[in-house]
This record gives structure tokens, C-alpha cells and sequence, in this order.
């Protein structure tokens, strides 16, 4: 979770950690590589993380990254990718946009196919290159960002905040093949100008606000499915049946007794102790 969802953050300590030593050299080998131009980008992004990991454990010690790594482990969505793997994966995405989306058109009966280099349907007159910026790789990016936030700080399961972050891919992906189907539609049935339009502005606007909607909607079949058993606190518990404490007596072994009428299962035998019986 985030730091304001989290215990107490620990006190600095009285002088500083010599265990820090080893990630400020941690970060300046990370400098060292990428001025030799090998993932420049990547290095420096993790130069920085071993550097404010450096600073937090030369304060506060192992506790406070204990505390504090969440926050600092999200800093890795701050920087590029590393250009090879960059062009690499944007490729393999164009490559499964294009797939997709010919195979969903062709169901709505379109005559549509791949030519060209692999990244290119053609509907009649009509082809629809997914270029690069098509690769939906930003938005990959930035929506798997944006999940790994909100599975941070969200009160479910931790099986529900991990299906957050597997399912933030395909979510993002299949956001990129709608945009696709409904732009090649589009330009099929002659709405250039609109083809356009939806391609260049509505699609970045459109596409979050779909993958955020998906996520909800897999959280609520979640809740809808599962059923997760709740612990109540004895106090919530005598709120919602407004009941007092004097009707509950707590045993030495940890075991609650209902001692008020009105809890007590039918044809129960269990009952209030003999000469101390229920207010």
C-alpha cells in the first residue's frame, strides 16, 4: 500500500546506516554504465532508485525501507524504456494489434486481410497501416502505471490487487484493437474526415477511460463471484446488533459466548453461567 495506508513510519535513527553505503555504490555503477551509452536511460532510472533507497536506509534504517519500498519502487515507471526493447516490443504489439483486429472485422463480415509487412489491413480500397505510435505501447505503459497505483492502495484481497496488475496488459491491448476495428469501420463506410479525427484525438481520450471501465467491471464480476467472509470487530459487531458489552462475556480460552436472547441459536443449550446470569 502507500505510505499514508501504511503502519507508522519509523524514527530517524541517531546516526546514519553504513549499510547505505552499498546502494549509493550500487548507483554509481548504474551512472558508470550509462555513460557508456549501454540502456542510458535504464541505468539512470535504477542509479536513482539505489540512490533514494541510499538516502531512506542511511536515515531510518532497514525498517524504513521496509516501510517506504511501494513508493519507491513505483519511481521505475518515470523512465523510457531501453531503445532496442522499446522498438522490439512495440513491433510484437503491432503485430497482435493487426491480427486481432483483422480477425474481428472479418467476423463483422468485412473483406478485410494482412498485407504489406505484417502490419497492414486492407478492406477494398481502404488500408490501415498500425504504424508505431499505433503500437499501443504508451498506453500499455501508462495504464499499467496506473494499475499498479491503484492495486497499491486499494483495501481487497491481495489476489484481487495481483489480478489488477496481470490483467492491466490485456486490458490495454484489447483497448488498442477496438480503437483499430472502430477507425477501419469507420473509413470503410466513407467517413474519412471522422476516420481522422477518431485516430488522431478521440482515440487518446477514449481508450483510458475504456480500460479503466473494464477494470471496474472485472472487479465487480470479482465481488459478484466471490464471496469473501468478513471479520467484524466486537465493536462494529455490537453497533450493528445493538447490543451492549454486558450481554457478551469472553472466555479465557479467546471464545465469545452470546449470552442475549435474542443471538442464541434455537433449541440452544448454551446459556448463561448459573447465579451470573445475562443483565
Amino acid at each position: 500500500r502507500d505510505l499514508r495506508h501504511r503502519r507508522v513510519a519509523p524514527r530517524d535513527s541517531r546516526r546514519p546506516h553504513a549499510s547505505a553505503l552499498g546502494f549509493f555504490l550500487l548507483a554509481g555503477a548504474g551512472l558508470a554504465v550509462g555513460s557508456l551509452n549501454i540502456a542510458k536511460e535504464a541505468c539512470q532510472g535504477l542509479a536513482l532508485i539505489a540512490a533514494v533507497s541510499g538516502l531512506v536506509v542511511m536515515f531510518f534504517g532497514w525498517k524504513g525501507l521496509a516501510w517506504s519500498w511501494p513508493a519507491i519502487l513505483f519511481l521505475i515507471f518515470m523512465f523510457p524504456l531501453p531503445y532496442t526493447f522499446e522498438q522490439n516490443l512495440a513491433f510484437k504489439l503491432r503485430r497482435i494489434a493487426t491480427v486481432a483486429a483483422n480477425f474481428i472485422m472479418q467476423l463483422f463480415g468485412q473483406p478485410s486481410y494482412i498485407a504489406g509487412s505484417g502490419t497492414v489491413i486492407t478492406v477494398g480500397d481502404v488500408k490501415l497501416d498500425v504504424q508505431h505510435a499505433c503500437s499501443g505501447l504508451t498506453m500499455l505503459l501508462t495504464f499499467v502505471a496506473l494499475s499498479a497505483a491503484y492495486a497499491a492502495t486499494v483495501t481487497r484481497p491481495w489476489t484481487d490487487r495481483l489480478l489488477i496488475l496481470i490483467m492491466s496488459v490485456p486490458i490495454a491491448v484489447a483497448c488498442n484493437v477496438i480503437r483499430i476495428v472502430v477507425t477501419g469501420h469507420v473509413y470503410v463506410w466513407g467517413f474519412k474526415k471522422f476516420g481522422d479525427l477518431i485516430v488522431h484525438d478521440l482515440a487518446g481520450w477514449l481508450m483510458m477511460p475504456l480500460a479503466l471501465a473494464m477494470i471496474w467491471a472485472m472487479l465487480k464480476l470479482i465481488d459478484w463471484v466471490a464471496v469473501v467472509p468478513i471479520r467484524t470487530r466486537k465493536e462494529e459487531f455490537m453497533k450493528q446488533n445493538l447490543i451492549k458489552d454486558a450481554y457478551i462475556r469472553v472466555r479465557s480460552t479467546k471464545t465469545t459466548e452470546p449470552i442475549a436472547p435474542h443471538l442464541r441459536p434455537p433449541h440452544s443449550s448454551v446459556g448463561a453461567p448459573a447465579g451470573n446470569g445475562a443483565k
